[in-house]
């Protein structure tokens, strides 16, 4: 008789556990990251009240079953369930939560723990750490130590984080930049300026050359004599003056007469065309002020009607069109510096490029770039400048030793009848102060600085195992490991069966309250229905002892 009520103690026991759990589950209902149990039972011990026999050779004759009774019931196995809790988005930069399986991992110092709850914070030293308990966010590889090219943040072998909000980050300087964008077609090519004189010089009535004597010269009205002189005025491209008399004879020739006007000019050269005409011709394209007149000396004998060889300006000389475009560079301490690159078209499909900066801010050692060339089909072609033409500019920056060189790109520009249009980027930067964070779905941690240079701080250490279910909960919603859940398999987010990190999140509670409610409900009736077994039992032990008054 008494096995009935150690039964149904042991069952009073059980459904209490089950309640215990439930109501845990319940009171965790917003906890951060928090993973719900479930309980399972089983049965205990029998006692053979009969064992089983074997119907041996005789068909007539079948063996019996067992006859057990048991003593009650036990709690198999308190488990969790690790199943995904909703993400809920907090803007928080340190809140990062987990979207699949793994643990972050956290260390005391002695010991490391693993949790879901990503709801981290920074402590008074900089390092990433868990607020509630003061625990230090790990990190795995190499990522945010310092290397050749990149600050670090991190030190070499020790696996905490350190996030240095304020720290000021050193400008770089520029070292490329590219050029994208458009350059019109339509702009004006540049023009050489050249005078012609109005009518050739010819002598029997065909075009005269070099070794005609100007005497010979149809338009000559009075043959030239020992002692006269034809005087010789006009401008030079620039601008300047220029005058001269030749002296002649019977024996001039007209060559005489052009070459000796093309001594006159320093900055345009000076020849007799096949067709009897005399032209100048400036050295450089762009505008000009060429100029020559031709007159005879006021006391000659000799005379020609130079008036009919009137030198005017058969094509007018310009500068190609000039577009212009403000861009920015930064020197080796940050600073930055506004340039003014100009763009000028010298022929059909090429343009040079010349730079400019106030003067205050140092010098120029290489400005130009020459023969930046285009394809026919407006595509990039190559620059054709060398030396102190080719793609790259040198400044010499007021106190700083040593000259900066920028290699520029214009493999982005196009060379067609769309508007002027330009992009520029470069590899400097500023300085800057380390702002905010950010995290990848591998768990790659950046610094973006106020300058927008993206720092690399840490790889947030994720740890998976091939029996989660085995550890162990140390409250404070961590968890450690044990010999059945195996050691602790670090990786990154994304990488084996570890999920993905996202940032500005965290994961809520995988309690289902309706489940739960359900669960209420079944352990209560248990334990009443237990209850309702020792009600029954002490009854009959009651009427038992009756027996004897």
């Amino acid at each position: 008789m008494s096995r009935s009520l150690f039964s149904a103690a042991t069952g009073l026991l059980a459904q209490q556990r089950k309640l215990d759990v439930v109501a845990n589950n319940l009171a965790n209902l917003n906890t951060t990251g928090y993973k719900a149990q479930r309980v399972t039972f089983s049965d205990l011990i029998y006692q053979t009240l009969a064992s089983a026999s074997g119907s041996g050779d005789d068909v007539q004759f079948s063996g019996t079953n067992p006859s057990q009774v048991g003593n009650g019931v036990k709690v198999a196995q308190i488990s969790r369930r690790f199943e995904q809790g909703v993400l809920q988005s907090t803007g928080e930069i340190f809140d990062y939560a987990l979207d699949g399986r793994g643990f972050f991992t956290v260390s005391s110092g002695s010991q490391d723990f693993y949790t879901r709850d990503g709801s981290f914070t920074l402590n008074a030293n900089g390092y990433l750490t868990v607020p509630g308990t003061g625990m230090l966010v790990q990190r795995t590889g190499t990522f945010g130590e310092p290397s050749e090219n990149q600050i670090g943040f991190q030190t070499t072998g020790e696996k905490a984080i350190r996030i240095p909000l304020g720290s000021a980050i050193s400008g770089a300087a520029t070292k490329t930049a590219d050029f994208s964008g458009n350059l019109p077609t339509t702009a004006k090519s540049p023009k050489t300026e050249v005078l012609i004189s109005t009518a050739p010089f010819l002598a029997g009535g065909v075009a005269a050359t070099s070794a005609t004597t100007l005497n010979a010269l149809d338009s000559n009205t009075v043959d030239y004599v020992a002692g006269d002189s034809i005087t010789i005025t006009g401008t030079n491209a620039s601008g300047a003056a220029i005058t001269g008399s030749l002296a002649v004879t019977p024996a001039t020739t007209l060559g005489d007469l052009v070459t000796y006007i093309g001594t006159l000019y320093t900055d345009a050269t000076v020849a007799l065309n096949p067709d009897g005409n005399i032209s100048v011709t400036a050295n450089s394209e762009g505008d000009a002020s060429l100029g020559l007149t031709l007159a005879d000396a006021a006391l000659n004998t000799g005379a020609t009607n130079f008036d009919a060889h009137e030198v005017e300006v058969a094509t007018d000389g310009r500068d190609g069109d000039i577009v212009t475009a403000n861009v920015e560079i930064f020197d080796e301490r940050g600073q930055a510096h506004s340039l003014t690159a100009q763009f000028q078209k010298k022929s059909d499909n090429t343009w040079d490029v010349s730079f400019t900066m106030p003067d205050d801010n140092g010098v120029f050692v290489d400005y130009e770039i020459r023969g930046v060339e285009f394809n026919d089909d407006g595509t990039f072609r190559r620059v054709n400048g060398l030396g102190s033409g080719d793609s790259n500019i040198e400044i010499d920056f007021n106190s700083i030793t040593n000259n900066q060189k920028i290699a520029i790109s214009f493999e982005g520009m196009s060379h067609t009848p769309a508007n002027f249009g330009t992009f520029f980027e470069q590899d400097g930067y500023p300085t800057g102060i380390l702002k905010t964070v950010s995290v990848g779905a591998n768990g790659i941690m950046e610094a973006i600085a106020t300058n927008g240079v993206r720092v690399p701080i840490a790889q947030l250490a994720l740890a998976s195992f091939l029996n989660e279910q085995a550890l162990t909960s140390e409250g404070n919603n961590l968890f450690a490991s044990t010999l059945a859940s195996g050691q602790a398999q670090i990786g990154t987010g994304l990488s084996g069966s570890r999920g993905q990190v996202v940032g500005g999140n965290i994961e809520q509670s995988n309690v289902d309250i309706a489940y739960e409610f359900t669960q209420l409900i079944i352990a209560q009736r248990g334990f009443s229905a237990n209850a309702r077994t020792i009600t029954v039992t002490d009854n009959v032990l009651e009427e038992l002892t009756n027996i004897v008054r």
